[in-house]
């Protein structure tokens, strides 16, 4: 993979035209990096909003080669005309890709830039994801000078799991410019405590800091598919909203989400006023059920199976999907299959689709279920079963 002349002349006349409209979608600016450091360069960001990689380039006057999921390369034409256009570096959200790592050392030979947002999920609840141990011996393999790009206001301009932008304030920037001299003599654990002090961005704080209304419509809508737990009953699945509003089935919670970001308690019950704090609840209920070991099944729910294939999308059957503490079963035209969590890999994509890989079998499954689905959960559980019972951090 090489750095191209029509890759630097596209981004040189479409520029322009993404700043406008990237103002228009999300109140976006972005500070022109003039820093001294020589590129090219490896870009570290945090991960906010679908647009992430657009928002970063505004920043940049060389074209960046983003390092994306292999599930855009199965979106026929899409794919394509992205691949001729900006020629993005495929990688497999749910699995380490060694593929992935020779073509970043390709472009980096051959001059280009690299950006990466190494969370590889954006946030669900206003803080940074999870960040795989990984990145630091990219770093040290590709031993370039590292920018870590903030971004600002993104989780409230636009939450994973909502369906309408907001219309308040995003802004982006070089926070640090990190040369090879200053990180080559560091141990991995160094440099990856480094990367994740850069780029913990927090929403919430800033709005707890400096209130800014960001304006829009239904600000909870949809938020089912990130929340599953309940703030009160600690049941699975109980969770729907409606507009604005939050409600539970079978108890008297109700929450409103204002324009400020924040969680308003209208009902009678106990309540977080924001999502980062219900999120950490969550993450304890899903501990406290795996270190019971619960044996019974925890929700049930229907579904659509695909297979992923040589980046085709290969449509299986309806599926019904059951979720334990240590596994999930799933039915393929009627017959159960079932999926040690020991044995799987999972991430969410987009905002509400469940992709697995099963390391044995070598095949990769996702599924798809209505507009309030929440995958999440199976990622949740999965994730915090491989750490705190099978002792290991699965890298995606």
């Amino acid at each position: 993979m090489k750095k191209r002349f029509r890759h630097v002349l596209l981004y040189t006349l479409l520029r322009p035209v993404f700043r406008i409209i990237v103002w228009f979608r999300y109140r976006f600016i972005g500070r022109k990096y003039k820093g001294s450091a020589k590129g090219p360069y490896l870009i570290l960001g945090n991960h906010t909003v679908n647009w992430d990689p657009i928002l970063l380039a505004m920043s940049f006057r060389e074209p960046i080669y983003f390092v994306a999921s292999d599930m855009l390369f199965s979106i026929p034409v899409i794919s394509k005309v992205l691949s001729y256009l900006v020629q993005p570096i495929p990688k497999a959200k749910y699995k380490a890709d060694t593929e992935t790592v020779k073509n970043m050392i390709k472009v980096a030979r051959s001059g280009g830039s690299i950006g990466i947002f190494p969370e590889g999920n954006r946030t669900f609840s206003g803080r940074i994801m999870y960040m795989p141990y990984s990145i630091s011996k990219l770093i040290k393999l590709l031993k370039l000078p590292v920018l870590f790009y903030r971004l600002e206001g993104g989780y409230l301009t636009s939450p994973r799991w909502a369906v309408h932008n907001r219309r308040g304030k995003m802004r982006g920037y070089v926070k640090t410019t990190w040369t090879y001299d200053e990180y080559k003599d560091l141990t991995n654990d160094e440099i990856y405590q480094f990367v994740v002090e850069q780029l913990s961005v927090n929403d919430l704080d800033m709005q707890a800091a400096n209130p800014r209304r960001f304006r829009g419509k239904h600000y909870a809508e949809y938020i089912e598919r990130a929340f599953f737990v309940s703030p009160v009953t600690d049941k699975i699945g109980t969770i729907y909203s409606d507009k604005d509003d939050i409600f539970e089935k079978g108890s008297d919670l109700h929450y409103r989400m204002n324009h400020y970001g924040l969680i308003e308690n209208i009902g009678p019950t106990k309540h977080y006023p924001n999502t980062i704090l219900w999120y950490d609840h969550q993450v304890k209920v899903v501990e406290t059920l795996i270190d019971q070991r619960v044996e019974t099944p925890l929700f049930e729910e229907d579904a659509k199976a695909y297979e992923l294939l040589k980046r085709k999308q290969i449509p299986l059957s309806d599926t019904h999907m059951v979720l334990y503490t240590d596994r999930f079963t799933f039915t393929i035209n009627g017959e159960v299959q079932t999926w040690l969590y020991q044995d799987i890999m999972p991430a969410v994509q987009y905002s509400h689709t469940l992709i697995v890989y099963h390391k044995e079998l070598v095949k990769t499954y996702f599924f798809v279920g209505d507009e309030r689905f929440n995958a999440l959960k199976y990622v949740m559980f999965a994730k915090t079963y491989q750490r705190r019972v099978l002792n290991y951090d699965s890298e995606l």
